[in-house]
């Protein structure tokens, strides 16, 4: 049977957090705010099937824990009680850890030894609003070489939360109006600058590009505007 991460020191570990659930649950006060009326689904269940477990398992550990007493009855006593009783206690957790903070807070877990609930960190990873800043180099020829830079803090790095910088282009014998849907040649990179090679038969052709972010789930952000030139 697996035992959860945060339970610690075997059996007594287990002791120890059930009696704390037991004796707060003991408290009426506390088992009306959390909804665990003596008449409702969850109090008659709680009453019946996770309450009578548990004080069999505090009574089963506290004989098999006397070392001057203990015997093999014990020992067999207290596996059989622990068996019966990490079912219905792991539920009755889970239950807990299910219900709304404002009906069971983080401090009502504290008080029943039972680990807060796990809240979604807020990740730094999102889709870019704006798009990079970026000058070029075309001194070399079929190359062109763009360096970007995050707009808003005019350094020359990555905008925070985004992987990569992408450039979207088309390369055309004759220049048109294009849209950014028809940008359909990509180059993504981490390096900076980020370097377009292109053929010698390229040479004199127009290209028209945007570049975009890419954040660090694959996401793109918006294209910025479509630079039409011509090739060196």
């Amino acid at each position: 049977m697996r035992i959860p991460y945060w339970i610690k020191g075997g059996y007594g570990g287990y002791r120890n957090r059930v009696e704390r659930l037991r004796d707060y649950m003991s408290a009426t006060g506390n088992r009306d705010r959390m909804g665990f009326h003596p008449d409702g689904v969850i109090g008659k269940w709680y009453d019946d099937k996770c309450l009578p477990v548990m004080e069999a398992y505090i009574e089963a550990h506290d004989g098999w824990v006397n070392d001057a007493r203990r015997t093999s009855v014990d020992i067999i006593r207290l596996a059989e009680a622990w068996k019966e009783l990490v079912p219905p206690y792991l539920v009755m957790v889970d239950v807990l850890k299910s219900l709304p903070g404002e009906i069971v807070s983080d401090e009502d877990l504290y008080a029943m030894a039972i680990p807060q609930r796990e809240r979604k960190r807020d990740s730094p990873t999102r889709i870019a609003k704006d798009v990079p800043g970026y000058t070029i180099d075309r001194s070399q020829a079929h190359t062109i070489r763009f360096t970007y830079y995050d707009l808003a803090t005019g350094k020359r790095r990555k905008a925070d939360g985004q992987r990569e910088v992408e450039v979207c282009y088309l390369i055309l014998d004759e220049i048109r109006i294009v849209r950014g849907s028809e940008l359909v040649s990509k180059l993504s990179s981490t390096s900076n600058p980020l370097v377009l090679p292109l053929s010698e038969r390229d040479s004199g052709r127009h290209i028209c590009f945007a570049l975009r972010w890419v954040s660090a789930r694959g996401e793109p952000g918006p294209l910025s505007e479509i630079v039409y030139m011509v090739i060196p």
